[in-house]
């Protein structure tokens, strides 16, 4: 039912706009000013140190990840209408379309569009992958702040990277008060203003269950943290040595500066922040920009495995239902 194109809206985002592609515009000139300020060839020494076994296990190990994350989010959206496979499906199309949408947003919008066709709830499904979200980016804020905690003794210099910190958190924070704003000014007739009232009311069943918010934040904050550890473990195999709380509090961050919409899928502006973050460690950011891009492949090999098993699926449903062998039995 998932994997037919008219019905399947992963197609539906993969349509070129001019946004697509400012977006991609981004990310060129975010690659551009990085290989312009470090040595390529560092970058590739770095990145080819890396043996295979290594790269395709954490590649097993970001997917094994995002299937508990999509098992979270089942819980959120009140998943009684929504099958196992069905979250699966649903989370996977968001990560397989994340290569060409802006990062999380697109992501989500994905993610929803396919648990819409099969929800009765819809106001549900909307307010809890809001929430899941909120509760994802509040983790990753936790982890950076325990973090940067850890290793404030380690320089002086570390505390202006601190306020840098909390300035992208709050940039973060004046982004989603602004789409909120918009949200509920051209929501206010029709079906529409409708629908958020029923938005509202799913926010506050969501609010009145403390105790599984809290559960839900200790799963994002484990799976962030095993992502943090993934990250790690490819950096120690390049090569690249630093305190485990550097990486706790640089990785998280970097990973909500690549939501914000200005590059495709955060190309570009992920390296360039943990770079930015980790350089008053001493480190090169020539490895780190290649660690970058070490843990940007997996998220791209995850996506493209994933557009391939969709696509072999849907051929393969389209195969059945054209058979003359089929519609004999």
């Amino acid at each position: 039912m998932f994997l037919r194109r008219k019905d399947f809206v992963l197609f539906e985002y993969l349509r070129f706009s001019r946004k697509r592609m400012m977006l991609i515009a981004g990310s060129g000139l975010a690659m551009v000013l990085i290989l312009a300020w470090i040595p390529l060839e560092d970058v590739w020494r770095t990145i080819r140190a890396v043996p295979f076994h290594v790269w395709a296990v954490s590649l097993l190990l970001y997917m094994a990840g995002n299937v508990v994350l999509a098992f979270k989010w089942r819980m959120m959206i009140g998943g009684s209408t929504l099958g196992n496979s069905q979250a699966l499906v649903a989370h996977f199309a968001g990560l397989a379309a994340n290569l060409f949408l802006i990062g999380m947003a697109g992501a989500d919008a994905i993610r929803m569009g396919v648990a819409l066709k099969c929800c009765s709830d819809k106001a549900l499904v909307v307010a809890g992958s809001v929430t899941d979200r909120m509760i994802d980016v509040f983790a990753l804020f936790v982890l950076s702040c325990g973090g940067a905690l850890m290793i404030m003794d380690e320089t002086r210099s570390f505390s202006s990277t601190v306020l840098k910190a909390g300035g992208v958190f709050s940039l973060l924070l004046i982004g989603v008060g602004v789409a909120t704003v918009i949200l509920f000014r051209t929501t206010l007739h029709g079906r529409a203003q409708a629908f958020m009232k029923e938005f509202i009311i799913a926010i506050g069943l969501l609010g009145k269950r403390p105790f599984f918010i809290l559960f839900c934040f200790c799963i994002s904050l484990v799976v962030q943290s095993f992502f943090v550890y993934v990250n790690v473990m490819l950096a120690r195999a390049s090569g690249v040595h630093l305190p485990i709380a550097a990486w706790f509090f640089a990785w998280p961050l970097a990973k909500l500066l690549a939501a914000i919409p200005v590059s495709l899928a955060g190309l570009g502006v992920r390296q360039a922040g943990l770079a930015a973050l980790l350089a008053p460690l001493g480190v090169l950011p020539s490895r780190v920009v290649a660690v970058g891009f070490l843990w940007q492949s997996i998220i791209s090999a995850n996506a493209l495995v994933v557009a391939a098993m969709f696509l072999l699926a849907s051929l393969w449903v389209r195969f059945i239902s054209e058979c003359p062998f089929s519609s004999s039995q």
